[in-house]
């Protein structure tokens, strides 16, 4: 991550303000905050079902490897005028999910993870919570687990896309895999399997934000050879009656269209576009609560 130390204060202490964390390690880590809000946090499913899955464990302990990166940033104008409406501070979280196309539940508690630790950041002062953006490469469609989580706050059992590999996908089927293999095809007309019932509900609390999308939903972010696929994405927190600061959506870059893409070859990368996915950027103002409007 990098941003203009024109608009925000150099890092002065980078051990609070800069961290990295393994998703595995918050996954598994015991929390002992006295937090209510962020005892909100129910990890009480998640933990269930690896307790009943000793093989999503083993995969979740010794194969994931992602991290999550989290900055604090300081605005330099808060220092000179203490009542311009922004916030004193910023959350800005980057992560990129685990890729397996088998793996969708797995991005799902990873992304359900990740939100817990940008919460427990933007309260770590104990005075109004910090706004923040949230971005990534989070290998899902907007009809997967964790973008459905995300944008909607709610991950139920029955949202079988998410949970159809739970029993399938093994720690042998990521050996050796690769990035390149076939999405699996949506099916949204599966039955309620017998095992439903043991899956859990995952909810974003009440103390958490609603999340934006600073890009909207584009048609694609990855343009590959047999799929092409919006996976990347920068999410805002909005502005409510209990979150006084926030973003709003100012505009974003256009996006290519496939025949921008063809004109070169059959898929991404190419002469002009030299990643495999495609950038995407936003610009996002302040937000600060309206308590008129609501009247």
């Amino acid at each position: 991550m990098f941003w203009s130390l024109n608009q925000f204060l150099e890092c002065t202490n980078p051990k609070e303000d800069m961290k990295t964390c393994s998703l595995s390690d918050a996954l598994f880590r015991k929390d002992e905050d006295d937090d209510d809000d962020v005892k909100q946090w129910d990890m009480e499913g998640i933990n269930d079902l690896l307790g009943r899955r000793k093989e999503l464990q083993i995969i979740l302990t010794e194969k994931i490897g992602q991290v999550l990166q989290i900055a604090t940033l300081t605005p330099r104008k808060s220092l000179h005028n203490k009542n311009e409406n922004q916030p004193e501070k910023i959350i800005v979280g980057n992560t990129h999910l685990y890729y397996h196309p088998k793996a969708d539940h797995i991005r799902a508690i990873q992304a359900y993870i990740a939100c817990k630790e940008i919460d427990k950041c933007r309260r770590r002062d104990g005075a109004v919570p910090y706004p923040f953006i949230f971005g990534g490469d989070l290998n899902s469609d907007p009809l997967s687990g964790a973008a459905q989580l995300l944008l909607t706050r709610s991950l139920l059992p029955t949202h079988h896309d998410c949970w159809k590999y739970l029993e399938e996908f093994t720690y042998q089927d990521d050996h050796g895999g690769n990035d390149d293999e076939p999405r699996p095809t949506k099916n949204n007309s599966v039955e309620i399997d017998k095992c439903s019932a043991d899956l859990p509900s995952l909810h974003l609390p009440p103390s958490f934000p609603h999340m934006l999308s600073g890009c909207g939903i584009p048609k694609f972010t990855n343009f590959a050879s047999g799929f092409v696929e919006t996976l990347d994405y920068i999410l805002c927190s909005k502005v409510s009656q209990t979150e006084f600061f926030g973003f709003e959506r100012n505009d974003s870059v256009p996006m290519p269209v496939a025949e921008d893409i063809l004109k070169y070859s059959p898929a991404l990368p190419n002469e002009c576009m030299p990643s495999d996915h495609v950038s995407i950027v936003c610009d996002l103002d302040w937000k600060i609560y309206d308590h008129a409007s609501t009247c």
